[in-house]
């Protein structure tokens, strides 16, 4: 209902309207919140600003669910989802009519909305001005699981990344890691053809 702008003062939200909460839920499905702070601290920030409070949600290490959770938090006026999503997740959206944006790049069904981020493009950007200064023939990499779109966006990248800077691509040096990546990283450090340089994409 209030909100405060530094060096200002503490103003009444003009957008107030009858039968509003005011609290945006935002769900960690089945991923560990400590991994998405940052995620969390900039949403905050966004939801903040428009004089929302934002209400965390998770079932890391539960046996919960969304649809437990959201039978308890009934005083939400929408709510973002992230983490491990997929249709059997989200078709439990369809029990409420609570308002949902699925946050993150995921292979689901287009009747659900969703804000996704080029990945492919900000790794290929980024990742080119990094290998064009530096001298390198055999590059590899360390992405996540091919069963993620966003996983596989960034494999895209990091070969895209390689073919504009005229280096050589070796499918057999792009590992696609399904848990923390020690392993893969372990086969390519100590691979016969060694790479000069590993990039790793992940948490």
């Amino acid at each position: 209902y209030i909100y405060t702008e530094a060096g200002r003062g503490s103003f009444v939200n003009p957008n107030l309207s009858k039968g509003k909460f005011y609290r945006l839920g935002f769900y960690i499905n089945r991923m560990n919140p400590a991994c998405m702070g940052l995620t969390t601290h900039e949403l905050n920030l966004v939801v903040r600003k428009y004089g929302y409070e934002l209400i965390l949600g998770s079932n890391f290490e539960s046996d919960s669910n969304l649809s437990k959770w959201l039978e308890k938090e009934k005083q939400l006026d929408g709510i973002i989802i992230t983490g491990i999503v997929d249709n059997l997740l989200l078709n439990d959206m369809l029990n409420f009519t609570l308002p949902y944006v699925v946050l993150g790049n995921y292979d689901i069904a287009v009747t659900h909305p969703q804000v996704t981020f080029d990945i492919k493009g900000k790794i290929v950007r980024e990742l080119s001005k990094v290998l064009s200064k530096l001298n390198v023939e055999r590059c590899a990499a360390v992405v996540g699981t091919p069963d993620f779109r966003a996983d596989r966006e960034a494999g895209e990248g990091f070969q895209q990344a390689l073919q504009e800077t005229g280096i050589k691509v070796f499918p057999e040096l792009i590992c696609h890691a399904c848990s923390d990546g020690y392993r893969e990283a372990v086969f390519l450090n100590e691979s016969v053809e060694k790479p000069d340089l590993i990039y790793i994409h992940g948490e």
